[in-house]
């Protein structure tokens, strides 16, 4: 919220930081799919 950045000291991420945070949940998904197809297949 912009209205408590300055109370914070925080900032918003720039764009190049945005693109290299976008793969990151297809990873974190990717790895519980694997993680489940190895569950299901032993159990």
């Amino acid at each position: 919220m912009p209205a408590l950045q300055h109370l914070f000291a925080t900032a918003a991420l720039g764009w190049v930081d945005l693109a290299i945070l976008l793969p990151f949940p297809l990873f974190v998904w990717g790895a519980d799919e694997l993680r489940r197809a190895r569950l299901r297949a032993r159990g």
